[in-house]
């Protein structure tokens, strides 16, 4: 019995630490009251976005069936828009809404997926990047350098890891 609870304590430890997926030195983390008012800044894409303009969606944002919105802060948006060269500075926050797929409509919110460029050395490998996917509440459910979205993202360096720009 003891063997089978230290066997199951240790899986607990292992699975909490996969899970969470984020950069466990992060001593700064981006809190949610930094994009909270992301509905207020530019909206990247004209129309709602909906398929894989990647493709390598995969299952992120929904899937090729989910439909999304993208926003970009002030930041950023030089550069999102073709004013200013990549990559991004330092503070650009992207936030992607996705919304379930409903009978061929725009449906319930799924999550947020943001993105934050980070200070230099955060992530050098992948643009200094941090990446949170919040739950429809707001509440976060994972932050940091995480591996499921820099697997997609890292296929976007010549554009600074995203994927967003006015012509989409």
């Amino acid at each position: 019995m003891k063997k089978l609870f230290i066997a199951l304590f240790i899986f607990v430890i292992i699975s909490t630490v996969i899970y969470a997926g984020g950069n466990s030195e992060d001593a700064t983390p981006t809190q949610t009251s930094e994009f909270i008012n992301y509905s207020s800044w530019a909206k990247v894409n004209a129309e709602t976005i909906t398929g894989d303009v990647t493709g390598v969606l995969g299952a992120a944002h929904e899937r090729s069936k989910g439909f999304r919105e993208i926003y970009v802060n002030e930041i950023g948006l030089p550069v999102e828009s073709g004013e200013e060269d990549y990559p991004f500075p330092e503070g650009t926050i992207i936030v992607k809404e996705s919304f379930k797929n409903d009978k061929g409509s725009k449906g319930a919110l799924s999550n947020l997926t943001v993105m934050v460029k980070r200070e230099s050395g955060y992530s050098p490998d992948y643009g200094d990047w941090e990446y949170i996917i919040t739950k429809p509440d707001g509440a976060i459910a994972q932050q940091g350098t995480l591996s499921v979205c820099i697997k997609c993202h890292a296929r976007g360096e010549d554009k600074d890891y995203t994927f967003i720009n006015s012509s989409m």
